[in-house]
């Protein structure tokens, strides 16, 4: 009979449901502007913002369908970095949270800017005055 009274002491198992240490960010490059262009690779890195853990995620990641998605982040505030390779040469830097229980579910969207195509006929190379007398090479068998 004693037990029965004490049942209210005992926690259920709903209350001590544990908080995930890490979650799942998911990274969208928008490139609409480039008709979706696939982005060939991407640098991700996430600095703690109270500075006691730099690049706690560094990383080259290799989007599929512009997206990346980076399991065990750990939870917190975080300067997130994200550094295009190959043709886009964009960079996007955001101050933001990372947590279990976030709203818009740790998805971050950016997006590119137009890049532009190479037109080897647009470049212009301007003249330039060439006198060999200042060559350092030359400069010393003039001197003698």
């Amino acid at each position: 009979m004693l037990l029965i009274g004490l049942s209210w002491l005992i926690p259920a198992e709903a209350q001590n449901k544990r908080r995930a240490d890490s979650v799942r960010v998911t990274i969208e490059l928008n490139n609409s502007l480039n008709n979706q262009a696939p982005v060939d690779s991407v640098i991700v890195i996430f600095d703690r913002y109270n500075l006691t853990g730099a690049g706690t995620v560094k990383n080259i990641f290799y989007p599929v369908n512009n997206r990346v998605i980076i399991d065990n982040v750990p939870e917190g505030k975080f300067y997130i970095t994200v550094i295009c390779l190959g043709i886009y040469k964009d960079s996007f830097t955001e101050v933001s949270y990372v947590y279990e229980k976030r709203r818009n579910k740790n998805a971050f969207c950016f997006r590119l800017k137009n890049a532009e195509e190479f037109d080897p006929s647009a470049v212009s190379i301007p003249a330039e005055k060439i006198n060999p007398p200042y060559f350092v090479i030359l400069r010393n068998r003039l001197q003698r």
